[in-house]
């Protein structure tokens, strides 16, 4: 779950000098959009049992596929060079080889992943994926709720083009044609008490 408060001092644009400092003196995490800090918060249960199905299913359908991609958890930094911004995604998936634009930081994910909350999912869905689709080599970006089951997949078509297609039962299978796997909601969701 991700809080939008501007970082220590709100409406102060930071340099990225300061930011990579932040990050190496702070107990806490911060993302970076343009300048301004958004400070990143605790996870509910839900949201932390979704990021540990999404990685173990996701990364063992990678195994048994084969090839050189990968999956990274949320301590993963992503920039994105033309916004002049760094991002934490739930998780990422990054094929051979990994860019980086500074030390641990991955420019080439192939596919993106957040995980919504009430807070969050205006900025995700919105300016973040706004953001991500400056990145020349995203093909999928998926926003999963936590409340129910509904999974939201954008799929780029042309370089400017993105289809969308939403999953809304556990009985449905998402399929990351950039990847050629696909993960049942059922697995996605495992353990998940919308009641809480």
């Amino acid at each position: 779950m991700k809080s939008q408060i501007e970082g220590p001092e709100p409406d102060r644009r930071y340099t990225q000098e300061e930011y990579f400092q932040l990050l190496t003196d702070s107990t806490h995490k911060f993302e970076f959009v343009n300048g301004y800090l958004v400070a990143m918060a605790g996870a509910s249960i839900n949201h932390n049992r979704i990021c540990q199905n999404l990685s173990r299913g996701v990364g063992n359908a990678l195994v048994e596929k084969g090839g050189e991609c990968e999956v990274f958890g949320s301590d993963q930094k992503i920039a994105v060079p033309l916004r002049n911004s760094y991002f934490f995604p739930d998780l990422s998936i990054v094929c051979s080889p990994i860019q980086e634009s500074e030390p641990d930081t991955i420019v080439n994910p192939t596919v993106l992943w957040e995980v919504t909350s009430k807070s969050t999912h205006g900025f995700d869905a919105g300016g973040k994926f706004n953001y991500y689709q400056s990145l020349p080599s995203l093909q999928e970006f998926i926003l999963v709720d936590q409340y129910a089951a509904f999974v939201s997949l954008y799929r780029r078509t042309t370089s400017d083009t993105w289809q969308i297609v939403q999953l809304q039962s556990v009985a449905d299978t998402l399929r990351l044609e950039s990847m050629g796997i696909e993960l049942s909601l059922a697995e996605i969701y495992r353990g998940v008490d919308f009641a809480e």
